[in-house]
């Protein structure tokens, strides 16, 4: 009866620690979504301030292509 009643929990305690791991991996996915789309967003605003900080006049071309 105790081997049955260590089993259940042995079983329970695999499944739980496979929830907290694919909710580990979860996590880890969407911070690196929301990273990777930063830096995009970053690397273009440096694009356009160094246009500005160049004192070109050109640089709403590089504003339009964002929107």
């Amino acid at each position: 009866m105790q081997a049955c009643a260590m089993r259940e929990q042995e079983d329970d305690d695999e499944s739980g620690r496979q929830t907290r791991g694919l909710a580990a991996l979860a996590l880890l996915l969407a911070i690196a979504v929301i990273a990777l789309y930063l830096f995009v967003r970053l690397r273009h605003e440096g694009e356009i301030e160094d246009c500005l900080m160049a004192g070109r006049t050109n640089c709403d071309a590089l504003i339009e292509s964002r929107e």
